[in-house]
C-alpha cells in the first residue's frame, strides 16, 4: 500500500497532513486540509426561535464563510449559514441586541 510505504520512516509521530489526506482518499473517506492557509475554524449555524443551534463545520475556507450582516438575514430568514469562528461573538452580540430591540 502506498501510504505504508511512505510511512515506513515515521514510526511513533503520527501522521502529518499530507499522510492523513493520501489515507483519507484511499479509504474513500472525506478530509479537509488548508490551502495556502485561508481556512479558518467555522461554524453551521441556524436560528429555530429564539435559540441559535451550533454545529461544528471543520475547516472553511474564510471565502465560504458568510459575512455577519449576510448572516443575519439568512438566519432572519431560517435558513441555515457558515459563519468563521472570528465572527461569532460580533454575530451573537448583533442577534442579541436585535432581539432586546424588537
Amino acid at each position: 500500500m502506498i501510504v505504508a510505504k511512505w510511512r515506513r520512516g515515521h514510526k511513533g509521530r503520527g501522521l502529518t497532513a499530507f499522510e492523513e489526506m493520501v489515507g483519507a482518499y484511499l479509504e474513500g473517506r472525506e478530509a479537509a486540509m488548508a490551502q495556502a492557509g485561508g481556512t479558518t475554524t467555522a461554524y453551521k449555524l441556524t436560528l429555530q426561535g429564539t435559540i441559535l443551534i451550533t454545529e461544528p463545520a471543520m475547516g472553511r475556507l474564510r471565502s465560504e464563510c458568510a459575512t455577519v450582516d449576510d448572516a443575519l438575514l439568512r438566519l432572519k430568514r431560517g435558513e441555515s449559514v457558515v459563519v468563521a469562528g472570528g465572527d461569532m461573538i460580533a454575530l451573537r452580540a448583533r442577534l442579541q441586541a436585535a432581539a432586546v430591540g424588537e
